[in-house]
């Protein structure tokens, strides 16, 4: 069988020729088999992208869908309960049933933010085009958060990097309304402006606080006290919840100099920072008894607030003196115990809420200058100035003034007026587009009325044309000429 071959079934000869064009065929056959799967797959993946660009358009039920699956997500993690946390102050779910339904919701949301995420890299590409997922800011944001989760599903919810990012989706919202996207756009774009009115702000908020270093520093620590100079501390008392503090202090306002700490004067002009004896011997374990029926700062100058004497429970005068923890050179005189407060012995002449707790002052540069902000956003301003008013002079009320009409009432309100120049510049440039797209439109109707009349005028022109050559080439219209 060298020049034919028989066929298992049939038993009939098949020659060498017929073999290669069934293998031929065969071939075609698989080819276009494949070529109809590819086809197939082709189609799917198209209908699945027009699919998807419907699902994620502007307006559509998925997008509403989303927007409240952000609102409700927000409404969920502020449910969290922080009272339930581990050693790392990591929230916990056992015990809190808050916690437990914020942990398995968080799941829930998850997977819904994926697959939004999915639906749009389908519809729109991932990076590659020009009007791809990636090449817009808030899809950038939006990309952040989702692979944020999803390492978080992962194990890697250790990082406390992703934590914070899992807390940012309540901004998500924000790409949902354009009202939003343009302030937000606008306070970007007047960056550089804003820079310009923050140097300006820096400016004045260095000046006040220049003027405050100048003449309040460290004025705020000076509270009337019920002894002369400061006391030594007991040895076997040392608390001041202790059964025996009012009968220690009550032998202290019998015979002060008994316990005085040092036997020195409180503070000497001539002294020097280097001279002063709370700089030489050190703090010591002393405290200065004050009053505290009496929440006003005092002062030891020429005026302000002067402690007047008072009458004790016994009925007793008490002559107060004015007094501070630091000396004039801002030396402390005690060292930084709890004892017998509960709290920082240095703080004890501040740490009350009339006072602010001793947070605002004019000690240090940058504590004046939180104290001068504090002031120029007009929260609690008045107490500042009645503190400088009482440790210092009634002059201090005409600095409030200025600083309160220029920095509250000037400065700040330029980053507003810059905020609201790019926002009616943005409006500008949207009725601008309107404008050009409503002229567009009312030319665009122009031409093609006028290219209308001209085709009808040709329309016209052609009919009567062609009824006049039907007259003259009828044989009635030669006899009548004729």
């Amino acid at each position: 069988m060298n020049s034919s071959q028989i066929h298992p079934v049939t038993d009939s000869v098949e020659t060498p020729n017929e073999a290669l064009q069934t293998t031929d065929d065969r071939s075609t056959i698989d080819y276009s088999t494949n070529q109809r799967s590819r086809g197939y797959i082709r189609n799917f993946l198209k209908k699945f992208k027009l699919f998807c660009q419907e699902l994620v358009s502007s307006g559509s039920w998925f997008d509403k869908f989303i927007l409240v699956s952000i609102i409700s997500n927000s409404v969920v993690i502020a449910f969290t309960n922080y009272d339930y946390v581990d050693d790392n102050y990591e929230i916990v779910e056992e015990g809190s049933i808050r916690n437990t339904i914020v942990a398995k919701s968080e799941i829930i949301f998850s997977i819904i933010f994926i697959f939004e995420c999915f639906f749009k890299i389908v519809a729109q590409g991932f990076v590659l085009k020009r009007e791809s997922y990636l090449r817009d800011n808030w899809n950038k944001f939006d990309f952040l958060i989702v692979t944020g989760s999803v390492l978080g599903s992962v194990g890697l919810d250790n990082f406390s990097v992703l934590r914070t990012v899992r807390v940012l989706r309540p901004l998500r919202s924000l790409s949902r309304f354009p009202g939003l996207r343009r302030i937000i756009r606008a306070v970007i774009s007047v960056s550089g402006d804003l820079a310009n009115v923050l140097v300006l702000l820096f400016f004045v908020l260095s000046c006040f606080a220049i003027i405050g270093l100048t003449y309040w520093k460290g004025l705020f620590h000076f509270r009337c006290r019920l002894t002369p100079y400061p006391i030594r501390m007991p040895t076997d008392c040392r608390y001041t919840h202790d059964s025996c503090w009012e009968v220690f202090l009550n032998n202290v306002y019998k015979n002060p100099d008994a316990f005085k700490c040092l036997d020195v004067s409180n503070d000497n002009d001539s002294w020097k920072s280097s001279f002063s004896p709370w700089y030489i011997n050190g703090p010591q374990d002393c405290f200065w008894p004050i009053d505290n029926l009496d929440k006003r700062v005092c002062s030891v100058g020429n005026a302000g607030y002067f402690c007047p004497a008072s009458q004790n429970e016994d009925g007793n005068i008490v002559n107060r003196t004015c007094g501070s923890n630091y000396d004039r050179f801002g030396n402390p005189r005690f060292v930084d115990s709890l004892e017998p407060f509960g709290f920082p012995r240095m703080k004890s002449g501040t740490f009350v809420e009339e006072l602010n707790w001793g947070f605002l002052n004019y000690d240090t540069y940058v504590n004046a200058l939180i104290s001068t902000f504090i002031a120029i956003t007009m929260e609690g301003w008045s107490g500042l100035m009645y503190q400088t008013i009482d440790s210092w002079s009634s002059i201090s009320i005409s600095i409030f003034i200025v600083l309160v009409m220029f920095g509250g009432h000037v400065v700040l309100n330029l980053v507003l007026a810059v905020i609201s120049g790019s926002l009616d510049f943005d409006q500008e440039d949207a009725d601008g587009i309107i404008e050009l797209q409503e002229n567009d439109k009312e030319i665009s109707l122009k031409n093609l009325s006028s290219v209308t009349s001209k085709r009808q005028e040709k329309g016209s022109k052609g009919i009567v044309l062609k009824k006049m050559q039907n007259i003259v080439s009828s044989a009635y219209f030669e006899y009548f000429i004729l």
